[in-house]
């Protein structure tokens, strides 16, 4: 994948929150690197999350875009990219974590429509 970033923590534009929360790991990234320096919050859940839990995540992607969060989650099916999809929805901003890795990434299709990987989504 030829767009992906890679942030060292010797980096000028390292996040400095990351920096200051753990022994920082090299970041590889795709899209907005502006979100990392943000106000976030994290959510994550089930991949076989109950309809009510679904509704209850994106919901709670909703209510952090409209007070200006950026959404934080995993990107699995589920409660993660219900999430996403909430705050995407209500214009917000999201950062999706992937713990497999960066190079097979591919914007999952229910969120191809809302996401714009310059503006609002970083991977």
């Amino acid at each position: 994948m030829s767009d992906v970033i890679t942030i060292h923590p010797a980096d000028a534009d390292y996040p400095e929150r990351a920096r200051s929360a753990m022994k920082p790991p090299v970041l590889y990234a795709i899209g907005n690197l502006g979100l990392l320096e943000r106000d976030a919050i994290g959510i994550c859940g089930s991949r076989d999350a109950s309809p009510e839990a679904l509704r209850y995540a994106s919901e709670f992607g909703r209510e952090a875009a409209r007070r200006g969060f950026v959404v934080v989650s995993g990107y699995a099916k589920g409660v993660d990219r219900q999430a996403h999809k909430g705050a995407l929805e209500a214009g917000g901003s999201t950062i999706a974590v992937l713990p497999e890795g960066i190079e097979g990434f591919r914007v999952a299709r229910e969120l191809r429509p809302l996401v714009d990987m310059e503006g609002n989504f970083l991977a």
